[in-house]
């Protein structure tokens, strides 16, 4: 059961996770010790399914893509009967001793259904394309109205980077990116109040500063102070005397950087680096489309989210809520990382004639 996480790509790519989970664990035990037992409770099951997808072969996965379709669609539906709603979002599924977020976990069924489409229908057809388009469109709709703007961006960020993988036809994706510009204006119109408020505070940061430049504000002084080693472990002014606003989650990087300061930070995107690395090897090793393009997926997922978490708590973009892989505080989100995880050692261990 473990034998083929022991070797090449396999065992890369598990200690770069949990090295990462560690950190995550470790940062988020600074700024509250209980959390951080929740979060090493769903560290063991992400691990444990991590495992056990590891060792399912992901071809068989693709035979079952129209009821992993079925399920996302009836979770992401049911959410506006009997979700959760926090703060006007309805996003979560409360099972009592746990609140489950259906977004995560159809990320990595995502990546399935849309390396099955591609793979199957042909990357250069237009079935295909639109296919996998609309699929990936009709995911973002439904969670873009919990409202969950950063999640949807995800969807779709996944899609694009599955299909300039699969060298779909050129005209196709140009006039898809076009008629994404012209979507502009509609999806301006039906963000709600707060989503377009970060936008423009982002483009006049100083404008509110007390308000909703506020979130933006302490996640730089607490990045600025950290330095080259930070204030140390348990020390962060901004994080500990709650000056800085979502320190587990949204904003864990800022916590991350005010404590362990840029040689910390350093540490943590290397192997964040060293992680995608060793995926992206993997994918071009396979000889097999489909499991290439899972990879390709996954890559896409850790890559995009950790960019674009980094680049909102810098400041550089809007605030859009994506939280930063193995990081930030969140069972729903930890797990799924490790279950796409998973289907990236699924693709070494089972592909044709892939190496290791």
């Amino acid at each position: 059961m473990f034998k083929g996480f022991l070797t090449g790509s396999s065992l890369a790519i598990t200690l770069s996770a949990i090295a990462l989970t560690s950190l995550g664990i470790l940062i988020i035990f600074s700024v509250n010790p209980s959390l951080a037992l929740e979060q090493l409770i769903f560290a063991v099951i992400g691990v444990l399914i991590f495992i056990l997808v590891g060792n399912f072969d992901y071809r068989v996965l693709s035979n079952f893509t129209f009821y992993l379709l079925l399920i996302s669609i009836i979770l992401l539906l049911s959410l506006f009967l009997i979700g959760l709603e926090v703060r006007g979002a309805a996003r979560w599924f409360d099972l009592g001793f746990f609140r489950f977020q259906p977004s995560e976990l159809i990320k990595p069924f995502l990546i399935i259904i849309l390396a099955t489409v591609l793979s199957k229908k042909g990357v250069n057809r237009l079935s295909g394309f639109f296919l996998s388009l609309l699929v990936s469109i009709f995911f973002a709709v439904l969670i873009f109205k919990q409202p969950d703007l950063g999640n949807a961006i995800v969807f779709l960020a996944i899609w694009l980077g599955m299909v300039i993988a699969s060298s779909s036809n050129f005209i196709y994706l140009a006039l898809t990116i076009f008629a994404g510009f012209f979507a502009t204006p509609f999806v301006w119109f039906h963000m709600v109040q707060y989503q377009k408020e970060r936008f423009l505070t982002f483009l006049n940061p100083s404008g509110d500063p007390l308000g909703t430049g506020y979130n933006i504000a302490q996640a730089t002084i607490a990045i600025g102070s950290g330095n080259l080693l930070g204030k140390g472990f348990g020390h962060g002014t901004q994080s500990h005397l709650k000056f800085l606003p979502a320190q587990t989650t949204d904003f864990v990087f800022a916590t991350f950087a005010e404590e362990l300061g840029f040689l910390g930070v350093g540490i943590l995107l290397s192997i964040s680096i060293f992680l995608i690395y060793r995926c992206l090897r993997a994918a071009q090793k396979t000889t097999d489309l489909e499991g290439s393009l899972i990879i390709i997926g996954v890559v896409t997922l850790i890559l995009f989210q950790t960019v674009i978490n980094v680049a909102m708590n810098l400041g550089l973009i809007p605030v859009v809520g994506i939280t930063l892989p193995f990081i930030s505080e969140g069972g729903s989100s930890l797990i799924s990382t490790f279950f796409s995880l998973g289907l990236v050692v699924s693709v070494i261990r089972f592909s044709p004639k892939t190496l290791t």
